[in-house]
């Protein structure tokens, strides 16, 4: 009942993008238009919800809905709001509005370069395909500027492409490397088959298969996550946490390896680099909210970004952020009777993994220098904070005492100016640089993102650049790191 405030507009702007051409590749342009209303009434939902909330609460408050019960009350409300309701809040219309005219933009432009991708992707991945089905968002994706974001290409033949937009390498070198290693060892470890294009990356979908794991395959899972965490680490990779991680029966698999050879540089703690933690793979039990590849998912965790709803549809209507239940991860792996297999239980088997991938490094570490410098503009994304902060502030940010974006915007800047207080090594004219640019993103309600060139002290960022932000570049930090990597090294970290 809550689309009928918004639908229109959405339709609207459909309409307005939508390309005759596109309807050569589309199976089913019903099924096609279904899916990304959902996808749309769903984003909009979220960002509407408070404010549609408070006003419930206001009317109530006052008496001025009418009804003989909670559900008749509340579709008196809505339709008595049908009209006025986003008029009332231009900031928050405005904001509606720019989101659904960028996401609509990118999925259609997403369209177009698929089918001009069409040949590529057909013959790389040895798929026959006609036309699109449609395309799937997954609800964790983040947004990123004018919509940007991961998706799913769903083929008439049943086969699913993923595609990322971002233009920033998925370090051809790492693939190199794995390949190398695979071609040395017994058990193989997979990633997944990715295709590079101007547009960016296609890659195969892989299916969670994490369901009915025998002892012997789960000693397995756990020796590979052992190898993964050794060869993340030495190559200075972050951000591999449980969203990153799937389970296909005995292998871990990466699903993005965006985040390697990270430039810890510009960071006070100079302990991070040479963490385990670093990588995302493994992390502190101790934490309130695990979301690690290893032991996410062990405590539930509590999403700010997927409110769920309370009493829809009534005038007791509230918002709840939603618990996420460690049953519905991907990174996790489960017995046949649907008990969880625990990490702890194989810490023997971890510890095997990690040392036998990091004497392996070590025996390799001229050949892992040859491969990475025959790659000379590998491009990496940097994690400049933790997306959990951004989205703590944007959930902020529609909220409806703060549609007055101005004043917002001047909150928003003093958080990140403390949050780099805290944590960076980053002169003040840098950092202003740095937090016009993720207050405007924040702002649009899309997660900041920033790369580098590992060979340059460059920060890349939309539209931006800033010169020798960087103490080292990441490949001397590397370098460095790779050093480091020898027998005695290993007994420091394989302990803990």
């Amino acid at each position: 009942m809550i689309k009928i405030l918004y639908q229109e507009l959405i339709q609207k702007i459909i309409n307005k993008h939508f390309s005759v051409l596109l309807r050569g590749i589309i199976e089913n342009q019903d099924l096609f238009n279904k899916e990304i209303k959902k996808y749309l009434n769903n984003e909009v939902e979220k960002i509407i919800l408070p404010t549609l909330c408070w006003q419930l609460y206001l009317d109530k408050s006052k008496g001025s809905i009418l009804g003989k019960n909670t559900r008749e009350r509340f579709k008196n409300f809505i339709f008595s709001k049908k009209e006025t309701f986003l008029k009332n809040f231009p900031s928050l219309y405005k904001l509606i509005k720019k989101i659904l005219e960028e996401d609509v933009l990118f999925l259609f432009d997403s369209l177009e370069k698929f089918l001009n991708n069409k040949n590529l992707i057909s013959d790389f991945f040895k798929v026959k395909f006609k036309k699109i089905k449609y395309i799937k968002i997954p609800t964790q994706s983040d947004r990123h500027t004018k919509g940007r974001r991961v998706i799913f290409f769903i083929l008439d033949n049943q086969k699913i492409i993923k595609y990322n937009p971002h233009q920033f390498s998925k370090a051809k070198s790492f693939i190199e490397i794995i390949n190398r290693f695979n071609k040395e060892n017994e058990i193989q470890i997979k990633i997944p088959k990715s295709l590079e294009t101007k547009d960016g990356w296609y890659s195969e979908f892989i299916q969670t298969k994490n369901k009915n794991i025998s002892f012997l395959q789960a000693k397995k899972f756990y020796y590979q996550l052992g190898q993964i965490l050794a060869l993340i680490y030495s190559l200075n990779g972050s951000d591999f946490h449980m969203e990153n991680l799937i389970a296909s029966k005995e292998k871990p698999i990466i699903l993005d390896f965006e985040s390697l050879f990270t430039n810890f540089s510009f960071y006070k703690n100079k302990k991070i680099e040479n963490s385990l933690e670093s990588t995302g793979i493994i992390e502190k039990r101790k934490s309130k909210q695990l979301t690690s590849a290893i032991f996410g998912g062990n405590k539930k965790i509590i999403s700010l970004a997927n409110p769920i709803i309370l009493f829809k549809n009534t005038d007791l209507m509230r918002i709840k952020y939603r618990t996420y239940s460690k049953i519905k991860l991907e990174n996790r792996i489960f017995k046949k009777n649907r008990k969880l297999w625990k990490p702890e239980s194989f810490k023997n088997e971890m510890i095997k993994g990690f040392k036998d991938s990091y004497l392996w490094i070590e025996k390799n570490k001229e050949k892992i220098y040859k491969i990475i410098d025959s790659y000379q503009d590998t491009l990496t994304r940097v994690i400049v904070r933790r997306t959990s902060l951004y989205t703590l502030i944007e959930q902020n940010l529609i909220q409806p005492f703060n549609l007055q974006l101005n004043k917002f915007k001047r909150k928003i800047k003093k958080i990140l100016r403390e949050n780099s207080k805290k944590n960076h090594l980053i002169s003040n004219e840098n950092l202003e640089k740095i937090i016009s640019y993720e207050t405007k993103e924040i702002a649009s309600y899309s997660i900041p993102i920033f790369w580098q060139n590992i060979r340059k002290k460059d920060l890349f960022f939309e539209k931006g650049k800033i010169k020798n932000f960087f103490p080292k570049s990441a490949i001397e930090l590397l370098i460095s790191k790779l050093e480091k990597i020898n027998k005695k090294n290993l007994e420091s970290k394989s302990g803990t």
